[in-house]
């Protein structure tokens, strides 16, 4: 009697990348290896799988030569239009030191702005209050106002700005209407904060709950930590992001608030290593690697074992580490870079599927330095932008096929596929369905003995399928595991992925040994 031929399905692994367990036991839904794909296809956000969205600039112009874009702004100040109060937008970055507004059509250099800041430091920061932004360096004390697009001097008008030495702050951020300083060289668990709701009275003398405090103050505490992270959690805490802890600030300090732990087991990466959802969970990189979601008064959670050990071989002395919302994709970005002139592996972490995908860009000069989400009107002002190595800002855009001229290398592998009790099978046919307005894609079929072998052998056949093909590709192969690698590494092409099948005819025991 003649063996029953067995479809095996090949589904997209919308459950994203996964290093854990053998190969033999890949988790349901989930992939050995990928790069630049998404469960959710970019162009119709369908629940299907395909490329991840691609780069274009969101203006031609660099914002200062070749210099890379240390930090981006957006300002909103509320003015009067014919009698009626409008919102006013006001775009900045700062590259090479030197502080613009940019506009889709250009940039404009703010008086006072060139080389106004550090001109290196990847840990530029700053903090808006009352449309004045105010920068933390480690060098310098400026403040950018934007309606007029000017940088000056930030002075104190009562007491003195946080110091040692030479040293300044490098760390910033607004908190209870008070901008709160840290990141001192040298005095590195010390925390500052200005008067509320004034940035230039640093008097730490007035007996009022207004006045402006400091953890070296009678009373009060410096961290136990060094402090490498200032996250206003919400109005009642503030996160202090430490090297190896993480402790909470509840209620303001001069009207009863306190610090208290809540990790001891990990840290967070220096500088801006975490973001915020729109439910206000704050997810961060750990100081030790890995990815962790943060709940108003719970310790931290950790998202990342399906990949923890590529997150801990990152190496924090030599790359930065900054974290983005997409709202859009409901993705937490994180983005790798390495400090020297190279090119970093990237990931995307989809909340909906608790999904894990690579990501990475062919050119150097794509490497992204920091991140900004517009707030606009106009639904081209509401995006992600990456400010890049090389000067130039990009925007993720969901209908480009390439990254700003640079072909996406995508590809993922679906598998293993394997008979019950893995016996020996011969391949009679593979079908794939791709979406309609599919670009083309490579297909390659591995085969052999284990899923682990076969996954680092050399390719049993390949082809280029299309959205229109409907013969089934029947070249033979033998094994008992395979795998199936799609993909396509072309300038101006993007696909979608709908389903695809493998029929596999038994060998039968006897032949399964020879496999």
């Amino acid at each position: 009697m003649p063996l029953k031929t067995f479809r095996a399905p090949l589904p997209f692994p919308i459950r994203g990348l996964s290093d854990r367990g053998g190969y033999a036991q890949q988790a349901e839904l989930t992939t050995v290896s990928a790069a630049n794909v998404r469960g959710y296809e970019a162009k119709t956000g369908r629940l299907r799988g395909g490329t991840r969205a691609g780069l274009a600039k969101y203006l031609s112009a660099q914002i200062n030569g070749s210099s890379a874009v240390q930090r981006m702004f957006q300002v909103a100040v509320s003015s009067a239009v014919s009698g009626t109060s409008v919102r006013t937008l006001y775009n900045m970055a700062v590259a090479g030191g030197t502080v613009k507004l940019f506009t889709t059509a250009g940039t404009t250099t703010a008086t006072n702005g060139t080389t106004a800041l550090d001109t290196t430091s990847p840990y530029l920061f700053g903090a808006e209050m009352f449309g004045v932004v105010y920068f933390a360096d480690g060098t310098n004390e400026k403040q950018w106002t934007a309606s007029t697009n000017t940088v000056a001097a930030w002075t104190a008008s009562a007491g003195s700005l946080p110091v040692s030495g030479s040293n300044r702050p490098r760390l910033i951020c607004k908190w209870r209407n008070r901008i709160v300083v840290s990141g001192i060289v040298g005095d590195g668990q010390n925390w500052f904060m200005s008067a509320i709701g004034d940035a230039r009275d640093w008097d730490y003398t007035v007996a009022e709950f207004t006045a402006a405090v400091a953890g070296n103050n009678d009373g009060q505490s410096k961290s136990p930590d060094i402090i490498t992270a200032l996250i206003p959690f919400s109005d009642d805490l503030l996160i202090f992001g430490g090297d190896h802890s993480i402790y909470q600030m509840t209620n303001d300090p001069l009207d009863g608030g306190q610090i208290d732990l809540l990790s001891d087991t990990t840290g967070i990466a220096f500088g801006k290593a975490w973001c915020r959802d729109p439910s206000g969970l704050v997810y961060f990189f750990g100081s030790r690697g890995g990815l962790y979601v943060l709940a108003p008064g719970a310790p931290p959670v950790r998202l990342s074992d399906p990949i923890e050990e590529r997150l801990a071989a990152i190496d924090l002395s030599a790359n930065t580490v900054s974290l983005e919302w997409d709202d859009r994709n409901q993705h937490v970005l994180i983005f790798v870079t390495p400090t020297a002139d190279a090119a970093g592996t990237h990931f995307a972490f989809d909340v909906r599927q608790k999904a894990f995908w690579p990501d990475t860009y062919a050119a150097n000069g794509l490497q992204p330095r920091c991140t900004l989400v517009l707030d606009g009107d106009a639904t081209g002002d509401r995006c992600v932008l990456l400010g890049c190595r090389d000067g130039y800002i990009r925007k993720i855009d969901y209908t480009a096929e390439g990254d700003d001229g640079s072909a996406i290398n995508s590809f993922v592998y679906l598998g293993p596929v394997h008979l019950p009790n893995w016996f020996g099978f011969r391949t009679n046919e593979l079908t794939l369905q791709l979406g309609r307005n599919s670009d083309d894609v490579t297909y390659t079929w591995y085969a052999g003995s284990d899923p682990e072998a076969v996954f680092n052998a050399s390719a049993w056949f390949t082809g280029t399928w299309t959205s229109t093909t409907t013969i089934p590709d029947r070249t033979r192969s033998a094994g008992t595991a395979g795998y199936l690698k799609i993909g396509t590494n072309t300038l101006g092409a993007s696909w979608q992925y709908e389903s695809g099948s493998v029929d596999l005819l038994p060998l039968g025991k006897a032949a399964t040994r020879f496999v």
